[in-house]
């Protein structure tokens, strides 16, 4: 209540530049879905309506009742309206403005039968708001309040301190309604039928009805409550307050409710707004706890890698110093005997080719080969030198040239086989054979 007079006195203030209005109201169940701009009608097939009438012209060039109802209607009493036109209504009539567009509309709307769409002269459809206003101005704020919005409309039912609040609310909502009707209606009285609707026991009746029979839907305000959305308290318990303010009648129930409705609104925000930042710097420390765990994991298999290649090295390492300690002891063994010189020179270049060979490349199993074939071919080697006749000075002379010539004949022997095993160590490197 109180919007069109919202839109003359702030929008529309000149009477001859604003539009034509329908007010309506409407007792249809909708909620709205998670998906975005979807709609879900809640009332059975049959049950609600849509009731609406045609503010009167502000220019005063037009009777628009006495057009859309074909002429002059009886006075009747407000709880028994006239019967709604039936389509088509009557063309437009001559005027300054165009009705065109109010005439689509008014047909649209008469051509509603499923949603039990009713036109009502606007002295009717003001009670009918009215009333509307006095029940939702104590069902809406306190399912909004108590369980900040979570509550359906039937939770007020079955509960003493439900219903004294009920009462309450019911007989200042009474007080200011009937001083409402009497300044209206001034000087007459008015209309006893009125009167009857907005007594207090007419309202409480009416709000525990409304409840069992909307026990299941939560209202509009307690669902903007807990969205903490903006809601339509200053509409609906804040007319009363302004019509209790300009008749002088006390409202201070209503006045309470309104600044609860909307502090619980206020809190509700708040919590969403907290719950939405936590769950922010929740996700946010999680994925900071879940870096640093790939973090970690990415260190220790680096670090595991390194020590890997560490023990592979020094796997490499004592494997060549192996071999150098093998090769070494083999040429000690050679230098011992007289023969060692001539072994000994070719000796140390096989083992300078195969150091070199160690530093290029990481010994391959052909080397390997290679170098055990290597040992063993100096091992043999050693073992077939001769003691020489030069620790034998007592020998007879006249062995001495046949002992020499055994000599030279058995160095060239030996002279020949290092040779061959030098050509095979340096033949079998990959790198061909080579000069050293």
């Amino acid at each position: 209540m109180g919007v069109y007079d919202e839109l003359c006195s702030q929008i529309w203030p000149e009477p001859a530049t604003r539009p034509y209005f329908i007010l309506g109201t409407t007792t249809h169940g909708a909620t709205a879905t998670e998906k975005k701009g979807e709609i879900i009608h809640m009332s059975n097939f049959g049950e609600g309506d849509i009731k609406w009438g045609l503010v009167a012209d502000p220019r005063q060039a037009v009777d628009l009742e006495s057009w859309v109802y074909g002429g002059k209607f009886p006075e009747t009493s407000i709880l028994s309206p006239p019967e709604t036109p039936s389509l088509p209504i009557p063309p437009p009539p001559n005027s300054s403005t165009d009705l065109g567009p109010l005439h689509k509309t008014v047909s649209a709307l008469l051509s509603l039968p499923s949603l039990n769409s009713t036109l009502l002269p606007i002295p009717h459809l003001h009670h009918t708001l009215l009333l509307k206003v006095a029940l939702n101005a104590t069902i809406n704020p306190l399912t909004a309040i108590i369980g900040a919005g979570s509550l359906p409309n039937g939770s007020l039912i079955g509960s003493s301190p439900s219903h004294r609040l009920i009462r309450m609310l019911s007989d200042e909502t009474s007080s200011i309604i009937v001083a409402y009707l009497e300044n209206l209606y001034s000087p007459n009285p008015p209309p006893p039928d009125a009167l009857r609707l907005y007594t207090r026991e007419a309202l409480i009746q009416r709000t525990l009805a409304l409840c069992r029979a909307t026990s299941g839907n939560t209202s509009s305000m307690a669902a903007d409550t807990k969205n903490a959305r903006m809601t339509e308290i200053d509409h609906i318990n804040g007319y009363l307050i302004q019509l209790a303010e300009r008749l002088n009648v006390p409202a201070p129930h209503h006045k309470m409710l309104r600044e609860m409705v909307k502090f619980t609104t206020e809190v509700t925000g708040l919590r969403k707004e907290t719950s939405f930042g936590t769950r922010t710097r929740i996700t946010r420390r999680k994925m900071e706890i879940e870096n640093q765990v790939r973090d970690s994991r990415s260190r220790h298999l680096l670090v595991e890698e390194l020590k890997l290649q560490k023990q592979a090295q020094q796997d490499t390492t004592r494997e060549r110093t192996r071999r150098r300690q093998g090769l070494s002891a083999k040429r000690r063994e050679l230098q011992d005997s007289d023969e060692g010189d001539i072994v000994d020179a070719h000796l140390l270049r096989a083992t300078k080719a195969a150091s070199r060979t160690e530093r290029k490349l990481a010994p391959t199993p052909v080397e390997n080969q290679v170098n055990q074939d290597m040992l063993a071919h100096l091992d043999n080697l050693a073992k077939s030198i001769r003691p020489t006749d030069v620790d034998q000075p007592d020998r007879a002379s006249e062995n001495e040239d046949e002992a020499q010539g055994e000599q030279v004949e058995g160095r060239q022997e030996e002279q020949d086989a290092i040779k061959a095993l030098e050509d095979r160590i340096l033949g079998g490197s990959r790198f061909g054979k080579r000069r050293f």
